[in-house]
């Protein structure tokens, strides 16, 4: 699921002397989004902030506590880590972009890409969900503005970095779309992002929910 999404995320193309030759395999087809007509649980919310059914900190506090849960969640992510992974694609220059985009992620994030991979992953397994928060900066990232229909400059991405799911909430439409998300500090202190500047990942996520179900859920109270 992780890896599906990474050719949609790497938003960037390659500098104008090289973009027309690559503009047949980085364009991508205009394809109308079909609504979801169902109603969400969310609705009930009636577009206000929210926080999850569970208790996120409580998830966290368990698998920090409890020594069954911290190693049976650190030998999943290890598995998955000791697995690893690769990029492939019948287009050699789009793979070598992407990876490219990769590594000046790593530089300019001063993280590298596995440590990004592996934050998900666990983020996954404790809390069922994990976000992504773009970081858009023009003189970090090797590419150029790109300008939406509306006129709105776009800067690239120069980064991807781990959202603490925990502190997170949420604002949806009455089908479940995310709107936008609210970081709340204990200090009350807070910063909104919207949806266009996340990416969410989620597992066990049943119809007409919002979020993925932890799989620690059905644990806590053994």
């Amino acid at each position: 699921m992780i890896l599906d999404h990474l050719l949609d995320i790497l938003e960037k193309r390659p500098h104008q002397d090289t973009r027309d030759k690559e503009d047949k395999w980085f364009s991508a087809k205009v394809i109308k989004k079909v609504p979801d007509r169902t109603i969400s649980y969310s609705q009930r919310f009636k577009g206000q902030w929210f926080k999850p059914d569970f208790n996120t900190e409580n998830l966290i506090i368990a698998e920090h506590k409890d020594s069954y849960l911290f190693r049976s969640v650190k030998k999943k992510v290890d598995r998955f880590m000791l697995s690893g992974y690769e990029f492939v694609s019948e287009n050699d220059e789009a793979l070598t972009w992407i990876k490219q985009r990769i590594s000046y992620m790593e530089v300019a994030t001063n993280k590298p890409f596995s440590y990004l991979i592996e934050s998900t992953v666990l983020s996954l397994l404790v809390q069922g969900n994990s976000l992504w928060i773009k970081t858009r900066d023009n003189d970090r990232s090797p590419g150029d503005i790109r300008y939406l229909s509306t006129g709105k400059a776009l800067h690239p991405v120069a980064g991807y970095h781990i959202a603490p799911f925990e502190r997170m909430w949420f604002k949806t439409k009455q089908n479940g779309e995310i709107l936008s998300i609210k970081e709340v500090m204990p200090d009350g202190k807070f910063k909104e992002y919207d949806a266009s500047e996340l990416i969410h990942f989620f597992v066990n996520k049943d119809p007409g929910q919002v979020l993925g179900f932890p799989e620690l859920i059905p644990a806590m109270d053994d």
